[in-house]
């Protein structure tokens, strides 16, 4: 199964969504809950990393006056000691949907599908190429 196809298939079967997922075929309901558990992790690193790159999301034009509004916090984010990092990086998002998104399932629901998406693309532009170089380093599993 290809990268792809990998991130296709966690959207569609529900790794995000554990209440509406039921284990794979030969899947283990640990290894579901081991899924779910890596992609909530995974999405709060994309913030920072994604500051320096090429969203093709949002208009070039519209670009730069999020990136200045966001460089404080990346920065202050970054200065503080590691073991702070991920709390502090999950209370800023979460004050974010709080203030962008009403309390109504409609709004609420499309959050998750922003945060889902944010977890995918991390792993598409971040994490694979840098498995598929360390394979190229270390060999694949064989």
């Amino acid at each position: 199964m290809s990268r792809e196809q990998w991130a296709s298939a966690t959207v569609r079967q529900g790794y995000l969504n554990p209440s509406r997922r039921k284990p794979a075929r030969g899947e283990s309901e640990s290894l579901s809950r081991s899924k779910i558990k890596q992609n909530r992790l995974l999405w709060p690193v994309l913030f920072l990393s994604m500051l320096d790159s090429d969203m093709p999301y949002i208009k070039k034009d519209k670009r730069p006056k999020i990136d200045r509004l966001l460089k404080p916090l990346a920065d202050h984010l970054a200065s503080l000691p590691v073991e702070e990092q991920d709390g502090s990086l999950n209370y800023a998002m979460t004050r974010l949907i709080h203030g962008l998104y009403p309390k109504k399932y409609f709004h609420l629901n499309r959050a998750l599908g922003v945060l889902s998406a944010i977890t995918l693309e991390l792993y598409r532009r971040f994490i694979a190429p840098y498995e598929d170089e360390k394979i190229k380093e270390s060999g694949d599993v064989e």
